[in-house]
């Protein structure tokens, strides 16, 4: 009787161990790092759009798994509208290792969406989208 108690004894410690040892950690091979987030860290000047000025605009991605699915969309807020940048026949900007860049015509704000790949942006609004379905977070600036 002791020998079968010492022995489930060393079983249940042993299994103990072993499910410490194989649980992954929070944000580790689980998949279920932080949330995703985009952020503008290279903000444009705040000047009133034109079609011949263009200005640089970056900013980070983290907490995605696959970047190429994932797009990063541009908007610049000029004349009371939010306008797809740098172009309406071009308005999708790639991810490359968790970062992106690209040129914006002029505006006094500047938005930034994670956007599935998939996802098909208006050339113009009066008022950004909400997050929901494609549009995974959004970040927006004054211009500088």
């Amino acid at each position: 009787m002791i020998q079968t108690t010492c022995y489930f004894r060393r079983r249940l410690g042993l299994l103990g161990l072993l499910l410490v040892v194989l649980t992954p950690f929070p944000g580790s091979l689980s998949g279920q790092g932080a949330a995703p987030n985009i952020q503008i860290t290279g903000v444009p000047p705040a000047k009133q759009g034109n079609p011949t000025d263009m200005f640089r605009i970056s900013g980070t991605v983290t907490g995605v798994q696959q970047p190429r699915d994932y797009a990063v969309i541009i908007y610049a807020f000029a004349a009371d509208l939010w306008w797809v940048q740098p172009y309406d026949y071009q308005p999708k900007t790639a991810i490359n290792d968790g970062k992106f860049q690209t040129l914006t015509h002029g505006g006094t704000a500047y938005a930034a969406l994670l956007v599935r790949a998939g996802f098909k942006p208006e050339a113009k609004m009066p008022a950004l989208p909400p997050e929901g379905g494609d549009i995974i977070k959004i970040a927006s600036v004054d211009g500088k």
